[in-house]
């Protein structure tokens, strides 16, 4: 399936190809592979939420959210003992 988009001139559509999922999959996953998360989430998007590539994918970047947001010293260490 074909996007159209306006030539240059702007009066003849130009169209390219939409990527395929796992197109859009290896693509996201190349966006976690460099830390990008917001690259990650638009190539999810472009995924049917039903797909089992774009449930891999939202794990991933989950994953990669989550691991960004805490501190390795937290995830690493016991914790606290009881009061």
């Amino acid at each position: 399936m074909a996007v159209p988009e306006t030539g240059k001139a702007g009066t003849e559509p130009v169209t390219r190809p939409q990527k395929s999922i796992e197109e859009r999959f290896i693509a996201g996953l190349g966006c976690l592979q460099q830390a990008d998360t917001g690259c990650a989430q638009i190539e999810l998007a472009g995924m049917a939420p039903s797909s089992p590539y774009a449930k891999i994918l939202e794990a991933g970047v989950a994953a990669a959210q989550h691991v960004r947001r805490v501190p390795h010293e937290r995830v690493l260490s016991p914790p606290p003992p009881p009061r």
